[in-house]
C-alpha cells in the first residue's frame, strides 16, 4: 500500500510538471506498480508447506469420492 501511495503522489507530481506527456489518473499507475510489488513480494517470501498440500489433496479426493 506504501508503494502504491507514493507512486499516486510521484506519478501526480511529474505530471504536474510535465515529465510525463501524457495525462493519466493516479491511481492506475499507483495500482499497476502495487500489484507488481504485492506480487514480487509473495513469490520471494513464498515457502512450500507439504502438511497444508497434502490435507487439501486429501480433501479433494474425498469430495470426489462423495459424487
Amino acid at each position: 500500500m506504501i508503494v502504491g501511495a507514493v507512486t499516486v503522489i510521484v506519478w501526480s507530481n511529474l505530471t504536474k510538471a510535465e515529465i510525463i506527456p501524457f495525462e493519466l489518473y493516479e491511481i492506475v499507475p499507483g495500482f499497476i506498480v502495487n500489484l507488481v510489488v504485492s506480487f514480487m513480494a509473495s513469490n520471494m517470501t513464498f515457502q512450500h508447506n507439504y502438511k497444508i498440500e497434502e490435507e487439501f489433496n486429501e480433501s479433494v479426493k474425498l469430495l470426489k469420492a462423495e459424487k
